[in-house]
């Protein structure tokens, strides 16, 4: 194909965490004029989105999506959710579950950080060793990164719920799945979650600026005691029964396309299929890697390497301004810091290593 200067036109095949490559097929069926988001063309097309969604979420329950990005959802769980004041654990797995943090420090929540190193998996015994020290159940909820984007570190998500209900405490329990969703197995409902956060730029295939939560019923009825301000995030005006239910403001049609397309891909190939070809790639990356003599690398929870460097201080949050009860302003300090890491080597060819997966 040419270019309008008569050369030879490309995309270019984008290698970072996302947002990831478009497929044709996604990019090909967003090419079509708008239709009337009130109209029962696009209620058709939202209801086979949301019912796809249900599948790749594999829950029964609230699936409900905004224009934005993940960080937009990130947000709508905690407006919704909480009230100034309130106590939340965020489970430290790399930068983005700090960034969760912070947003809820910003929104007036205390925050609460479950200390990690950035190259394992949170250990669940020390989870609920945390939570049966909590007896007055002040922490509100568990925030934990299922794939941690930055380092690349995987959450057990299954065991970390036992944790929690193996410590006997209340707290809600909310994952962040943005760069896992659509890419390795999870299981909203048998995994006892909360509330889900996800976006659309990495597994489901879509260019970013859409944005879903999965809410449990447990998490709705807590969202009627919140006391946070919200509006546009408001999952009471998204319930509603008017003709925008669903969505608030005008719903972006062009990705209700491309997210029917990137979602009958997806059955069409098969979740478990997907799963294995995306553990394939990655296991090949990593081989590679650890021979190039770069590092280890980031481990998951399935991961049996030897021990990590940990911090020397446990990590406390940039200063922020805060709206406190009585409307004032209050401010919090801290530094932050980064991960240690360390160096290897292998014997061994990366062509071998590689060719053995």
């Amino acid at each position: 194909m040419e270019n309008q200067d008569g050369g030879q036109s490309w995309v270019p095949f984008l290698s970072n965490p996302g947002p990831t490559n478009i497929p044709d097929r996604v990019l090909r069926a967003m090419d079509r004029g708008a239709i009337d988001f009130t109209a029962a063309q696009f209620k058709a097309i939202a209801e086979e989105c949301f019912a796809g969604l249900k599948r790749v979420f594999k829950t029964d329950q609230t699936i409900l999506s905004y224009t934005a990005s993940g960080h937009g959802a990130w947000e709508a769980a905690l407006v919704n959710l909480f009230s100034p004041g309130d106590k939340v654990l965020v489970v430290e797995s790399g930068y983005f579950s700090l960034n969760w943090g912070m947003r809820a420090e910003a929104f007036g929540l205390e925050v609460e950080t479950l200390p990690n190193d950035w190259r394992s998996a949170v250990s669940a015994a020390k989870l609920e060793s945390r939570l049966r020290e909590d007896r007055e159940h002040a922490l509100k909820a568990v925030l934990v990164v299922h794939n941690e984007t930055s380092t690349g570190v995987l959450n057990d998500i299954a065991t970390l719920r036992r944790a929690i209900d193996a410590s006997n405490h209340p707290a809600l329990f909310l994952v962040d799945v943005i760069s896992s969703l659509g890419s390795m197995d999870f299981r909203m409902d048998e995994w006892g979650v909360d509330v889900v956060v996800a976006g659309s730029q990495k597994g489901l295939m879509l260019p970013t600026g859409m944005a879903f939560t999965g809410v449990s019923t447990r998490a709705i009825a807590a969202s009627a005691e919140a006391k946070l301000p919200r509006v546009y995030w408001d999952w009471r005006r998204l319930l509603g029964e008017a003709s925008q239910a669903y969505w608030n403001g005008t719903a972006p049609v062009h990705f209700f396309y491309g997210l029917q397309e990137a979602l009958r891909m997806i059955e069409e190939e098969g979740l478990d299929n997907i799963f294995a070809r995306h553990h394939r790639l990655a296991e090949a990356t990593r081989r590679a890697v650890r021979v190039w003599r770069q590092n280890d690398g980031p481990r998951s929870s399935r991961s049996t390497r030897g021990p990590s460097p940990t911090r020397s201080q446990p990590f406390s949050y940039p200063r922020v301004t805060t709206p406190t009860r009585s409307g004032s302003s209050a401010s919090t300090s801290s530094t932050y810091r980064s991960a240690a890491g360390s160096t290897g080597s292998r014997a061994t060819s990366s062509a071998s290593a590689i060719s053995a997966i």
